[in-house]
Formats: structure tokens, sequence, C-alpha cells
């Protein structure tokens, strides 16, 4: 009973753990890309401003 319950306990941890991986990794992945993005329109020629 108790290691069973233990199990059912963590596995919202493990859920939350993997989602909060997973969001990290897309705000990383947007972040660099937004980056490579600015730097490309950057380095294009402006026209006016």
């Amino acid at each position: 009973m108790g290691v069973l319950s233990l199990k059912i306990e963590a596995i919202p941890h493990l859920y939350g753990l993997c989602v909060l991986g997973v969001l990290l990794a897309c705000f990383y992945l947007l972040d660099a890309y937004c980056l490579t993005q600015g730097r490309l329109l950057e380095a294009l020629p402006k026209g006016d401003d």
C-alpha cells in the first residue's frame, strides 16, 4: 500500500517535470529563433527609417 501510494504520488511530479522541460525547450528554441531572425533583419539593408 505504501509503495503503491508513493508511485501514484510520484507520477504527477514526473509529469510536471516533463511538461516543464518541454516548456523550457520551447522557450529556448523560440528565443534562439527570434535571435537569429533579429540578426538576419539587422543584416538586411534597411529601406527608409
